[in-house]
């Protein structure tokens, strides 16, 4: 999780693109982000909450941005597959 929010501040999208897999690679709009980064600022990544089993993992999140001017939160839990040793960002998980 600290490499692909690093890889967003850093607007390093080859890298994003290349760490997702399954849905999350249907649902990333390489040409928005690009676009949005123009106007975006990373300010902090708080990782509330970490958990694996096996090959796939969870984490939860509260990224902090501003855009625009205005400040915002980002609240995930996500979902990663560990694919030939190496981890991939897969889906936005529902909160409980």
């Amino acid at each position: 999780m600290r490499s692909r929010y690093s890889a967003f501040a850093k607007r390093k999208f080859a890298y994003l693109a290349k760490t997702m897999a399954g849905s999350a690679t249907t649902t990333f709009n390489l040409q928005q982000a690009q676009k949005d980064a123009v106007d975006l600022k990373w300010l902090k990544l708080e990782v509330l909450n970490a958990k694996t089993q096996g090959s796939s993992g969870t984490v939860e999140f509260k990224a902090h941005f501003q855009f625009k001017g205005q400040t915002g939160l980002i609240h995930e839990l996500s979902q990663f597959d560990k694919i030939n040793d190496k981890w991939f960002y897969v889906d936005q998980l529902p909160l409980t």
